[in-house]
Order: C-alpha cells, then structure tokens, then sequence
C-alpha cells in the first residue's frame, strides 16, 4: 500500500475562481492550513491571504511561499478573446516564472491545472493521455506550452498536471451558463438532433482529484484526464436545462440546414462547432492508477446551478 504525501500548507493560485474557491473549501474540510493568492483583498474560504499580481509576484516572494509544501495553480486566462501574446505572457510565462520561484523557495509539490483544451479536439474517437495531438487554438496552445515547460524542470519532488474537460456546478460561467441564460430568457429556439456529445465533470469533483493527485506518489510527473464517465448529448443537455427552468420546449426547432449554413458565418462558426461536434474524453487512467473515481453527474448538480443563476439574477 503507497502511504499518502500529507498535507499541511497549500497555496492556492487562483483561489477566488470557479474551480478555486470549492478547492479552498474542500482543503479546509481536511484541516489543510490554505493560503490564498488573490489580486485584490476580499474574504473567502482561506485561512490568509496574499494580494499580488502573477506579473510582478517577486516583490512579495517571500510571504507567498514560506513554509508552503504544495502549490495549486489555476491561474489563466481562457475563451480565445486576448491577443496570443497575452496567452503566452500570462498562461506561459508568468506560470513557468512562479514555478521557477517556487523550486528556488523551497516548494516539493506543484498541481498544475491545465485543460482538455490542451489536446487537438478528438472528433469521433474518445481521447485519452496518449492522444497526443496538439490544439490549433490560442488558448489550448497556451495549456500545452505550459505543461511542457513545467514538466522540462527539475526541482520538484511531486508535480502533477490534470486536464479536466467542460466542468458544470453552482456559478458556472461561460458555454454552460450562456446556454443557460438564453433558455431561461427565450432567446434560443429548440436545437436540431445531431450526434454530438461531450464529456463534463462536477467543480466538486475537480478539486477532489486535485487533492487526490496531491497525496499520491504514484502520480509524480503524470497528466490525468479528468471526466465524470458520461457522455452528455448536446440535446440532452439543452432539454434537461428547459425542464429545471420550468421552461417548455418551443415549437419552432432550429432547421438543421440553416445550422449547418450557419458554419459559415464567422461570429456563429465557433457556437455551432461546439454544438454540432462532439468532444469526448476518458479518465480510466486516474481510475485505474490512483482509484480515484467521479461521485456526481450532471442532472444531480445542475438544480444547484439552476438555483445559483437565479441569486445572481435576483442580486
């Protein structure tokens, strides 16, 4: 039986995201003492707090990381709306620099959180870590940069990458909750039938294969996949998201003619390309290696966010 790395003071980079404050928390529920890098003072789920910019992070060096055991890193910019030189600066750059910092201070664990994104999209088949082919865009580029470089050091003893693919949970943000507001605002017709689906994983069950992969040995210098075992057709997603928001389906269903017409048109390119193919990923490696397995779907969640859009609607 491999005995578990333990746990005492975690760094948490990007701690008030979406994926970083439910990491916060669950830490906290194992007595881990989380110190929380933010860009400007706010309260949350940490026991301190140090307010720098990954930019120019070296002038506070030293509070960042003494006594620190394990670094979690989340930080990056996302959704191909910067210029490239901005994905290389902040999501390359400035993290290979922090993690540099980190080494040079002493640091022996380091979780990168990186993304499926850092992969070519697989089409038909289902991708696992040996699907090697690299992304085209300027985002998923980035990712892979990032993990190249990272697993070029040397320095720490436990360094581990996880790429979860699309995570759904209370406060979503981006496709999931653009979906989601368009049905509960009427602003989306019925989607045509197409064959695409997508893998998904709950934020709950990100920051518990973040903590997994943290206290495990054998997963020193391994990249991991992260998905909840199920694939979600694009319709099955829309119509479940109609029936939580007490929303009926409309009679008028988007031709599957003019969807395909649509591809053509560049501001609607990108949507029907993520509606219309199909991204499919497997996380039997971590199953198989460290046990660790998903506990939450998607139709078991998505009441929470339902609940969680509203607040925010009504705040």
């Amino acid at each position: 039986m491999t005995a578990s790395l333990p746990l005492h003071k975690s760094l948490v980079v990007g701690a008030t995201g979406f994926v970083g404050k439910v990491l916060c928390k669950q830490l906290q529920a194992e007595s881990v003492h989380v110190r929380a890098l933010i860009r400007k003072e706010q309260k949350g789920d940490w026991n301190e707090a140090v307010v720098a910019d990954l930019e120019n992070f070296q002038q506070q060096e030293a509070k960042i990381f003494e006594g620190i055991d394990t670094i979690y890193y989340l930080a990056s910019i996302a959704h191909n709306k910067a210029p490239a030189s901005e994905y290389q600066k902040i999501n390359v750059d400035c993290c290979l620099a922090f993690a540099k910092s980190a080494i040079k201070n002493g640091v022996k664990r380091f979780i990168y959180v990186s993304s499926t994104k850092a992969m070519a999209e697989p089409g038909d088949q289902i991708a696992d870590e040996t699907f090697t082919a690299k992304p085209k865009d300027k985002y998923g580029l980035s990712k892979r940069q990032a993990e190249e470089g990272l697993l070029a050091l040397s320095g720490f003893e436990h360094l581990v990458i996880v790429r979860p693919c699309l995570i759904y949970g209370a406060g979503v943000q981006g496709n999931l909750y653009t979906m989601m507001n368009m049905i509960a605002n009427d602003m989306v017709p019925a989607l045509p039938e197409t064959n695409a689906r997508r893998s998904m994983i709950s934020v709950t069950d990100v920051a518990r294969a973040l903590i997994a992969v943290s206290k495990n040995p054998k997963a020193n210098r391994q990249i991991y996949i992260l998905t909840d075992d199920q694939p979600y057709s694009v319709n099955a997603i829309e119509k479940t998201m109609r029936q939580q928001l007490g929303k009926k389906s409309p009679r008028f269903k988007i031709p599957a003619f003019v969807f395909e017409l649509a591809k053509n048109i560049p501001v609607a390119s990108l949507v029907v390309e993520k509606l219309s193919k199909s991204a499919l990923y497997s996380s039997h490696k971590i199953e198989r290696e460290l046990n660790w397995h998903p506990t939450q779907v998607f139709t078991q969640v998505l009441p929470e966010m339902v609940e969680a859009y509203r607040s925010g609607m009504e705040s």
